[in-house]
């Protein structure tokens, strides 16, 4: 498991890897919550406007379609269901990447 950086942002990408593999998430704040693009090594969009939600795995509906085996989460430790625009700079949430073997430990 690794966390991923957030940019204080409206609109910003980030540089990712992830199994070994080159990918740039794009995020955007639209005035009520985030989304994410997913984009490939060429920045060609992979899977466009996903909502981050908090503590919900945000690959979950894209796995069979999608070379990643691991989960993206916004993980959120208080009862909140909204992550608002500054909650990843604050610290409130973390955006973390779960491979298939932490995925596995926690769920045994």
């Amino acid at each position: 498991m690794f966390t991923i950086s957030m940019a204080d942002y409206n609109d910003f990408i980030e540089q990712v890897t992830i199994e070994n593999t080159l990918y740039y998430l794009h995020f955007g704040w639209n005035g009520n919550f985030w989304t994410m693009d997913i984009r490939d090594s060429t920045n060609t969009n992979i899977i466009s406007n996903i909502v981050v939600q908090p503590n919900f795995p945000l690959l979950l509906q894209y796995q069979r379609h999608f070379i990643i085996k691991g989960q993206l989460l916004a993980v959120r430790n208080d009862n909140v269901q909204t992550i608002g625009r500054d909650d990843f700079v604050n610290k409130k949430v973390t955006l973390v990447y779960m491979d298939e073997d932490d995925l596995n430990a926690a769920v045994s």
